[in-house]
């Protein structure tokens, strides 16, 4: 029961936070889930071959500074520091990548869930890394 109720409080927190307003309003929304790949073996080949560093780089010219998450029974923001995660969201917000899950429906799926925890991970290291040297 007590981890149920955890759970819950730390989902509820996570959706508060990700929902708070940017301090500019014609910035992006706080969070996002972008629409999940049609085929999951291509896009976890895709993601295996990018550069996270050059896309997070890119990202913050174009004034991008959505950490990736990645769902699984709660959001997970691989590469963010636990203790970080509650003002990171706030400050940066989340782009949730669809099609992300806890549970699986075939191989590719599974691929695709590992390569987007692994390149989240990398790009949200490099994007942390990059704004906090601002």
């Amino acid at each position: 029961m007590y981890v149920r109720i955890l759970a819950a409080s730390c989902i509820a927190a996570l959706i508060g936070c990700a929902s708070a307003p940017a301090a500019d309003p014609s910035a992006v929304p706080a969070r996002e889930v972008t629409s999940p790949p049609a085929d999951f073996g291509r896009a976890a080949d895709s993601l295996d071959r990018a550069d996270p560093a050059r896309d997070a780089e890119a990202a913050l010219g174009r004034a991008e500074r959505r950490l990736l998450g990645v769902q699984r029974y709660t959001l997970v923001l691989p590469g963010v520091p636990v203790e970080r995660y509650e003002a990171a969201v706030r400050e940066f917000g989340v782009r949730v990548l669809g099609g992300t899950s806890d549970s699986w429906v075939d191989d590719d799926h599974a691929a695709y869930n590992r390569a987007a925890e692994s390149y989240a991970e990398r790009y949200n290291r490099e994007l942390l890394r990059r704004l906090d040297a601002r």
